[in-house]
């Protein structure tokens, strides 16, 4: 049984199954590559494998367009490449801007519970309530901690 897709392009009548070979580390890390870019392991796999087996064709391309005697040839290939990576780089750009702001925001987030915890604990206090208040902020820590965990995760 297949599953359904959005386009139909995947449907059971116009697509092929075949099975993949991991190392369990190699697959676990693109599991979890996967999950942090927030799409399904087998759609991550097949768009990195189409986009590699577009690249190497477009370079082979541009190599035999070398070859070529007419230099207007080289030329116009040479720019079609570059104009086609031009949206790659975009992509990836975008891409990573994102990611970097979401590692802000976690940075930020953790930033201010360490200035949290250090105006807390910045003040003078008997033994007994110091012994308390230890306590209580590792509890409190701790759940800080595994809410931010869950938010990201």
């Amino acid at each position: 049984m297949t599953k359904k897709t959005r386009t139909g392009e995947y449907a059971a009548n116009k697509s092929l199954t075949k099975s993949i070979r991991f190392k369990k580390i190699e697959y676990e890390g693109l599991v979890a590559l996967a999950k942090t870019r927030g799409v399904d392991f087998s759609v991550m796999l097949r768009d990195l494998i189409m986009t590699q087996l577009s690249n190497a064709a477009e370079h082979e391309e541009l190599l035999g367009s070398f070859k070529s005697a007419k230099p207007e040839e080289i030329q116009k290939n040479f720019f079609d490449i570059l104009n086609k990576s031009e949206e790659v780089l975009l992509k990836t750009i975008t891409n990573n801007n994102e990611m970097l702001r979401r590692k802000i925001e976690f940075h930020e987030k953790l930033i201010r519970g360490l200035m949290f915890l250090v105006i807390y604990f910045n003040r003078e206090m008997d033994d007994a309530e110091k012994e308390g208040r230890a306590a209580n902020a590792k509890k409190r820590l701790k759940a800080f901690i595994q809410s931010l965990e869950k938010e990201h995760s």
